[in-house]
């Protein structure tokens, strides 16, 4: 420390700068105030948008999506022209026809105004009822008609099969299994797609004199790496409706995508009612049996089916709480093998009262009906599943 304090001995030249050096920094501070404050008020004032104007923009903004929009719909056609151009010279470079069945807008609206007019008259007059026959499909079992298609399900792949029904209509007639393989490499397989083959006059089996008819192949394109498209079976159903309409053809049909990844049948045949027999197309469901070439095996399943139909004479079956669809499913079940549906508990007749596995209502429901048993509904699923009454001790609840 030298001893001097020189805050005490500030020169007073120094304090006078200093206070100029505070001073010009507040009037800066004010000019530049006063110059923003100048600005903000010389600054033009928006004019506000009356209501003509805004939707005069409006209107033009629309226009120029619609325009935009039409742009895109024309550069697609375009696209979809070339593409069909490229099409069509390769295929009469091949000497290839096409025998997709086509299907326009007009066309599709007809079919669909037609199947809800149908519905419409099957909620009054009961279900639609499809034939369900034992057989060979590419055999299909006629009465009196003179055209038949039969109908089987592809997938997009190309690849045919050597077993199950491909084996038989192989058997039958290689032009399917030529026609396919070819449309695939003609780039004219797609999802949704209905390819009506012929097979000229045939005769229906060579060990009965039956008539000859006209008969068809119908590949419906609704499998994608073995996985089942209800869009695509909803598609090709509306083609192959027009088809059997043209051609005043019954339609015989395996049971489709059986064993394919989210194959239901349910919905399958849902849609089987909604395009063909609703509409007055005679259509027949296969079952194969094997080996049913001889009588006897015949009468053997007639045995087995009588006696089934018996095992379940006497049964009234109430269902408690069960959803509509799960009833729907089921019933059809329950006719066929001449059994009862009661829509309400009948202390007489209610012999089985069907319910989930954590009702509640059982007491109650044993109180009402002291002679029916009141059991899982898994149970009639068992019934279904080995084709007979089986025991309900262990469904029971």
């Amino acid at each position: 420390f030298e001893g001097i304090n020189y805050r005490d001995a500030a020169q007073k030249p120094d304090i006078d700068f200093f206070d100029r050096l505070i001073l010009n920094d507040e009037k800066t501070n004010t000019k530049s105030t006063e110059s923003s404050n100048q600005r903000t008020s010389e600054r033009p004032q928006r004019r506000q948008i009356t209501e003509e104007e805004k939707l005069a923009r409006a209107e033009k903004s629309r226009e120029t999506k619609a325009r935009r929009k039409q742009e895109i719909e024309e550069e697609e056609q375009k696209r979809k022209e070339r593409h069909r151009a490229r099409l069509q010279q390769l295929w009469a470079s091949k000497n290839y026809n096409s025998s997709r069945v086509s299907l326009s807008d007009d066309e599709g609206e007809d079919i669909d105004e037609t199947v809800q007019t149908d519905n419409e008259d099957d909620d009054n007059s009961g279900e639609t009822k499809l034939h369900y026959v034992f057989g060979n499909v590419m055999k299909p079992q006629l009465h009196g008609e003179k055209c038949a298609i039969s109908v089987h399900c592809v997938d997009d792949s190309g690849r045919w099969p050597s077993k199950g029904v491909f084996a038989s209509i192989s058997q039958r007639s290689k032009e399917p299994e030529n026609q396919y393989t070819l449309a695939y490499d003609m780039k004219d397989i797609h999802m949704g797609d209905t390819h009506l083959i012929s097979l000229n006059d045939c005769v229906i089996d060579d060990d009965d004199d039956e008539p000859s008819c006209d008969q068809y192949m119908a590949l419906i394109v609704a499998q994608h790496n073995n996985k089942f498209d209800f869009t695509a079976l909803n598609s090709a159903l509306r083609s192959l409706a027009k088809a059997a309409k043209e051609f005043k053809a019954t339609v015989h049909l395996p049971r489709i995508g059986v064993g394919s990844q989210g194959f239901n049948w349910y919905g399958t045949e849902k849609l089987i009612k909604k395009y063909l027999s609703s509409r007055g197309i005679s259509t027949y469901i296969y079952y194969f049996k094997r080996n049913d070439g001889t009588a006897n095996n015949k009468r053997l399943h007639e045995q087995s089916y009588n006696n089934s139909k018996r095992s379940s004479t006497g049964v009234h079956i109430f269902f408690h709480d069960i959803d509509d669809t799960t009833k729907k499913r089921l019933q059809r079940f329950i006719y066929a093998f001449d059994g009862e549906i009661n829509e309400t508990t009948d202390v007489k007749t209610t012999t089985h009262i069907l319910a989930l596995g954590d009702c509640q209502d059982v007491l109650a429901l044993q109180d009402a009906c002291p002679n029916a048993r009141v059991i899982n509904i898994e149970w009639l699923d068992a019934c279904i599943s080995h084709g007979k009454k089986l025991n309900t001790d262990i469904y029971e609840l």
